[in-house]
């Protein structure tokens, strides 16, 4: 079972339990876009519900959850939430909840305070609350339910047909069903992925233009913009500064002047600063419109020492390259793409025989250059 750690934001729940808000996309807990809004802030909670991957505090600014001082207040995790700091209900207030859906993950690096009378807990099949704190309810009935596991460092005086005694820290460390979750807990707070990519895009105008945001970094030292011809052959063209950590949106713009073909695919690489790094997935661009064209020569037209040269006026990428004889028939094909040396590629035609031929130039960026020349 895998889980994926990163961050979110919520917002203020309107109209009581009605309309609780809910988060629609990754992000860190602050910020108004995991929201598709503003962003609830951190104390005063109403009912939030995350559907998506949320974190809070890991820039060790507002680390705790409040809620309000109502009764009946609730936590939903429909996804992954990380709390850097305390999740807390008001200890003068009735009926808070907790629900963790099946296979869903809350993550506390503090305490779970669950107010006073009939509070509840309720972990889903496979789902998991690690709390390396307390779990307390401060007056009567607190129950933790469900076929979930919990797991706390300190003590939880709650009952019921699981009472937070489903094993400690050292139980999820041994945890082979929750292998991602005891790295993260046991890891001293470090993310195993430490750059939450949001996306990854370009806009073609008179150059390509890569665009990506991250929702959240951990230990972030560079970006590598890499590219290729072919989809599988990738090389690095830039490197631009990650942020360290930080806990947040941040954008990042790349500009390639200089496509080498009229499709190229770009992939982005993030490398930690202990060189640990993932490779993301390579998006396809179409370039045919930024593209320059080539001018492209041949000499001698009269080949007489085996030898034609094919010369560019700028950089050659040849896709394809075939020579024809008039009288029919397709004599030599280079079908690899390759780059020339000085703008130029030479072609061995010492096993023609003598006669008329047409050699056909096919670019890397889909340009076709034809002309005859004679073999003696």
């Amino acid at each position: 079972m895998r889980y994926y750690i990163c961050c979110l934001c919520i917002s203020f729940a309107m109209f009581n339990t009605v309309f609780a808000q809910t988060s629609v996309a990754d992000g860190p807990w602050g910020a108004g876009a995991t929201w598709g809004g503003s962003s609830p802030g951190f104390t005063g909670l109403n009912n939030p519900i995350i559907n998506s991957y949320v974190t809070v505090g890991s820039d060790a600014a507002n680390q705790s959850l409040t809620f309000a001082n109502s009764n009946g207040r609730t936590l939903t995790v429909n996804d992954t939430l990380i709390v850097f700091g305390d999740v807390t209900f008001n200890i003068t207030k009735n009926n808070a909840a907790v629900t963790i859906g099946a296979g869903k993950v809350l993550i506390i690096f503090g305490d779970l305070e669950m107010g006073k009378n009939n509070a509840g807990v309720d972990v889903g099949t496979g789902g998991v609350l690690v709390v390396t704190g307390n779990i307390t309810a401060d007056g009567n009935n607190g129950v933790i339910t469900g076929p979930g596991s919990v797991f706390t460092s300190g003590t939880s005086n709650m009952t019921g047909s699981n009472s937070g005694e489903s094993g400690d820290l050292t139980a999820l460390q041994n945890s082979t069903q929750f292998e991602e979750v005891a790295k993260y807990v046991n890891g001293e707070k470090e993310v195993p992925l430490p750059v939450k990519l949001l996306y990854f895009k370009a806009e073609v105008s008179s150059f390509v233009t890569l665009h990506w945001a991250t929702a959240s970094e951990i230990d972030n030292d560079y970006f590598s913009v890499e590219r290729s011809e072919n989809g599988i052959d990738f090389y690095q063209i830039a490197t631009l500064m990650g942020n360290g950590t930080y806990d947040g949106l941040l954008e990042y713009e790349f500009i390639d002047e200089k496509p080498q073909a009229v499709v190229e695919y770009y992939r982005l690489k993030q490398v930690d600063f202990d060189g640990v790094s993932e490779t993301f997935q390579p998006i396809r661009v179409e370039t045919s419109s930024v593209m320059p064209k080539h001018k492209i020569s041949l000499y001698p037209s009269v080949v007489e020492n085996g030898q034609l040269n094919i010369v560019s006026d700028q950089s050659l990428y040849i896709h394809d390259l075939s020579v024809y004889s008039m009288k029919g028939g397709d004599m030599i094909s280079v079908g690899n793409s390759q780059r020339s040396t000085d703008n130029a590629y030479s072609l061995a035609v010492d096993q023609l025989a003598s006669g008329l031929y047409v050699l056909k130039v096919q670019t890397t960026e889909g340009e076709i250059f034809t002309s005859r020349f004679v073999v003696k």
